[in-house]
């Protein structure tokens, strides 16, 4: 599978539209790769995907590559430089932590890292977006087609080294969802520290209203039941502080989401506020830029007289400041929006850095530890991931009832039988092996006839991966033409004799005859299907190896013939002969058809 390179999945959820899960998704991948993290962002909202703009990559495009595709590199490792340009305020006003925690402390050490230079992780990025070919394509998919691209995002993206993986979701619990777990469960390990790829569990995002914490409420029971555990929850847009009076206003409401963190005994990560200058940086790249002090404080209002006179003078301070900072601008462009600096760069003078920063700490602190808490009534929505079966066990009670019969139903003396899963059948994946394949199919430079799509294409049966590659059915319908029409004109020429009149005629008519019809009493069809069929068609194909580069799924590996392995091996052979006729023309494909096929199959060309 294409995690396999990826340590830990950790998904963005809500119930609730609106709240800003792309935005703290993005602000998540950019924290974690300043705390030196190498991180990757899949983003599953197919309808209205906004990752690539929230990343200033909406004219990048998705590579292809020989095993699937190559994810958007937002930035690569690298060591930032210092933050030479950070203004007054910035420093003053970074001191005002918006996390759950009221460590001003850790605040303040964030400000002072931002004037050193550290290494931070790489960053890339796939979405749908990435696909289409403007920013208002509209995507209009039922449910199969998009359960067929979440699985494809899972599946055939060729991640780098990736130490986390952040999953952006659509609102609710709907296809995509269903899809994603279902995927996520069956291929990667929730519970092992020793597995390769765990699923570290999801983050919760909401806002302070009741109404939509009602609605994340779902998402909660949805994790339950598909067994992902719940990390925190995330209060997105809690107040909004103006940035030239510094006044906080709650525009939306304070701790609903705390209060529901409780409620359900998950842990409660931070409270994100509405910073203007996140959203300027996102829609035009500008470096944030905060050009008043903040000197007021708003919790402490005994002293708000005494403090009249101190922020009278500072204010003038400050505009003689902001004076000299617009002409700086004139120069380099206002906010900095033409600075070259990378989107992780800038986003370091954002004040929403040191908050992310407390809530990127408390989820590598759970996931990278490994912190769990036992599954019982008391911790049913755990901060820790936990397995399906152990979901499933603590469920049994709840399940419907024609899901499983009672206890006492069951015949004694019966034992449930862990049945063995099937060995999967190997897929050959190597190129060089199918070239081989096509020297002995087709001759010397058989390898040289056929694009390297179209080589693929040919061995590729409709099972395989579900179609979504591309298979061979219209490849074999032209070969299988080709191979009939060469098999008549040979039966045709191999005939000698004009067939005799089996009666007299009772008007005295006399048959036509003539040279060319003299072998038309040759061709016939069971003689037609004596000479190809599946079963002597197959039998070539095992001969010339094809059976090792077949792309297919069978019904039951261990059993091929049963699964109609035969008819897969005549579909190629008969591919191969149809991609050869469109390649290099009908010429070239008759004469593969007769020295190829035919020949050995008995009728002498």
């Amino acid at each position: 599978m294409s995690l396999d390179n990826v340590k830990y999945i950790v998904l963005v959820l809500s119930g609730k539209g609106g709240v800003g899960k792309s935005s703290i998704t993005t602000q998540l991948a950019l924290s974690l790769s300043l705390a030196g993290r190498s991180v990757g962002v899949l983003d599953i909202d197919l309808t209205g995907p906004s990752i690539p703009r929230l990343l200033g990559l909406e004219n990048a495009k998705i590579t292809q590559a020989p095993g699937g595709w190559l994810p958007v590199e937002v930035h690569p490792s690298q060591t930032l430089p210092p933050i030479i340009d950070v203004s007054k305020s910035e420093v003053n006003r970074a001191s005002r932590n918006h996390s759950s925690t009221d460590d001003t402390e850790t605040s303040a050490s964030s400000v002072d890292s931002a004037f050193v230079a550290h290494p931070i992780g790489a960053l890339h990025a796939i979405s749908l977006g990435f696909l289409l070919p403007s920013r208002s394509s509209a995507v209009v998919w039922r449910g199969p087609k998009k359960t067929a691209m979440v699985r494809q995002f899972l599946t055939d993206v060729i991640w780098p080294p990736t130490d986390y993986l952040l999953i952006d979701t659509p609102p609710g619990t709907s296809d995509e969802h269903i899809s994603l777990a279902e995927t996520l469960l069956q291929h990667v390990t929730a519970s092992s520290p020793h597995a390769k790829t765990r699923l570290a569990g999801a983050v919760i995002v909401t806002t302070p209203q009741a109404v939509a914490v009602s609605d994340v409420r779902k998402e909660l029971s949805f994790c339950r039941k598909v067994g992902i555990g719940v990390l925190g929850v995330v209060e997105n847009m809690s107040g909004y502080v103006c940035e030239c009076c510094g006044e906080e206003t709650n525009l939306f409401g304070k701790g609903g989401g705390e209060v529901m963190a409780q409620e359900f005994g998950v842990s409660f990560l931070g409270r994100v506020p509405v910073d203007g200058q996140w959203g300027l940086l996102v829609e035009e790249g500008r470096r944030p830029a905060y050009g008043i002090a903040v000197t007021k404080n708003h919790e402490d209002d005994d002293q708000e007289e005494a403090d009249a006179d101190d922020r009278e003078e500072s204010e003038e301070t400050t505009g003689e400041w902001e004076a000299g900072e617009a002409n700086k601008d004139e120069n380099k462009g206002m906010g900095s929006k033409c600075d070259g600096a990378s989107l992780v760069d800038k986003y370091r003078s954002c004040l929403l850095a040191s908050t992310f920063k407390s809530i990127t700490g408390q989820l590598v602190d759970m996931v990278e530890t490994s912190k769990r808490v036992p599954i019982g009534d008391d911790a049913l929505y755990s901060t820790t991931p936990i397995s399906r079966q152990d979901d499933l066990a603590a469920t049994t009670s709840e399940q419907p009832r024609w899901k499983a019969p009672p206890p006492r139903m069951v015949s004694p003396g019966v034992s449930n039988r862990s049945f063995r899963p099937a060995k999967p059948f190997e897929v050959n994946e190597d190129p060089v092996k199918l070239d081989e394949v096509l020297v002995r199919v087709l001759g010397k430079d058989g390898d040289r006839m056929l694009t390297d799509e179209v080589k693929w294409l040919t061995v590729t049966h409709k099972s395989f991966d579900h179609g979504r590659r591309g298979f061979n059915d219209r490849l074999a319908y032209l070969g299988k033409r080709i191979v009939e029409l060469q098999a008549s004109l040979h039966m045709i020429a191999a005939s000698t004799s004009i067939p005799e009149p089996k009666g007299v005629d009772q008007w005295g008519r006399e048959p036509f005859k003539h040279p060319v019809l003299a072998g038309l009493a040759g061709l016939t069809l069971e003689r037609k299907k004596a000479v190809i069929n599946k079963k002597r068609l197959a039998q070539l194909a095992s001969k010339y190896k094809i059976t090792g580069v077949l792309r297919w799924k069978p019904k039951s590996p261990e059993d091929l013939g049963a699964s109609g392995v035969d008819v897969v091996l005549t579909h190629a052979v008969y591919a191969i002969v149809g991609a050869v006729s469109l390649q290099k023309g009908g010429e070239v494909a008759n004469r593969v058809c007769r020295e190829r096929i035919l020949g050995p199959l008995g009728l002498k060309v």
